[in-house]
């Protein structure tokens, strides 16, 4: 019995040390030491670099956070393996060079690609890129409902319809009843092109009568130049011009009023998205700044209009910061939520509000998506 326990004691002890050789590896692979200022941490790792380039219908998501699995075998092929999140702020990775193996597998948005390297294939600060490309999801339908004091009720309501090239032609709006909560249609808009740039928007209320259009040109760029908006007999007239300085495009827009007043508005557009605007006007001033997420924004790819560019951004917001002076809003909104599917596109969003004096919340509007 006593032998017994002594062959016990050594395979226990035999097999404390083969895991602590293993979690040493590991060990390393996930905390490298950085106390060496060089780009290798410490001796025993070295770094490569993963970019991750998506192409959805014509725009490149090339911030997109993800996960890496990252597989290696060691000088024993015994299998090491850990998730990895990489980002375009984190994007280095650390192989042990004792390792003989590694494999890299990518799954993004219904993409997954999968890249093998022997250690003689790879070496410091090599770059790996995974990406793909996939048409865009056609949004169908949106219904949103208003949660205020614990009670949620039916909000709005809008259906979208497309040409055979894809491209929206009418958008269906419809509005709850206050008092039944029921969605009655309030106004429809159709788009009409040519070339593939959006020229004009017509507008017509729940008994297709007509209450206005918009017409928009373009200049040589395929940018928009200039909007006149017409709606219940009032005009505005807006002129575009573009600027870039140092990586950032530079909006610059002039309402004309019917009564004559003017408002300048500008926008400071960055790697696809609107990270700040400044509007000011006779009766005071706006200006904003946004954060978002890497996800896809439906609506920079349907076209969408807005005399006020405000689908431009090709990811969803997720925080913003307004300053007012003059008219103060009655509500702001503070808190942004997402569900996603696998493709990256939301399904599902809640925008909480607040007062802007006082903090306090007010209500949110959830919105359901359906592509």
């Amino acid at each position: 019995m006593k032998k017994y326990s002594l062959v016990l004691m050594a395979m226990f002890a035999f097999a404390l040390v083969f895991s602590s050789c293993q979690n040493n590896e590991l060990e390393e692979l996930e905390n490298p030491d950085d106390s060496i200022n060089t780009n290798v941490p410490s001796d025993s790792v070295f770094g490569v670099i993963v970019n991750v380039k998506m192409e959805v219908g014509t725009i490149v998501y090339d911030s997109a956070s993800t996960n890496i699995t990252l597989t290696s075998w060691d000088k024993n092929n015994v299998v090491h393996q850990k998730e990895i999140s990489i980002s375009t702020a984190n994007n280095k990775v650390y192989l042990v060079k004792t390792h003989q193996k590694f494999q890299f597998k990518f799954q993004k948005w219904g993409i997954t690609q999968q890249l093998t390297f022997t250690k003689e294939q790879i070496k410091e600060g090599d770059v790996i890129s995974f990406g793909g490309k996939s048409n865009q999801k056609q949004l169908n339908s949106e219904e949103s409902f208003m949660e205020a004091g614990g009670v949620s009720r039916p909000y709005s309501k809008v259906n979208y319809q497309y040409n055979e090239n894809g491209l929206v032609k009418q958008i269906d709006y419809f509005q709850a009843e206050t008092s039944t909560d029921v969605l009655k249609f309030s106004f429809k808009m159709v788009y009409s092109y040519e070339a593939g740039l959006l020229k004009k928007v017509d507008y017509s209320d729940a008994e297709n009568k007509s209450f206005g259009t918009s017409t928009l040109t373009y200049n040589s760029n395929g940018k928009v130049a200039a909007i006149q908006e017409t709606k219940n007999g009032q005009t505005v007239n807006a002129t575009f011009k573009y600027a870039i300085t140092n990586n950032v495009e530079n909006i610059m827009a002039e309402y004309t009023f019917d009564n004559g007043n003017k408002m300048n508005y500008t926008i400071k557009y960055k790697n696809g998205n609107i990270v700040e605007d400044v509007a000011t006007g006779s009766s005071g001033a706006e200006s904003g700044k946004y954060e978002y997420d890497s996800n896809i924004n439906p609506y920079a790819q349907m076209n969408l209009y807005s005399l006020f560019l405000t689908n431009l951004s090709k990811n969803n917001n997720i925080k913003l910061d307004k300053v007012f002076s003059g008219s103060i809003p009655s509500n702001v909104p503070y808190k942004f939520e997402y569900k996603y599917d696998a493709n990256g596109y939301p399904t599902e969003f809640e925008k909480s509000f607040k007062t802007y004096t006082s903090n306090a919340h007010l209500f949110k509007i959830k919105t359901l998506y359906k592509y």
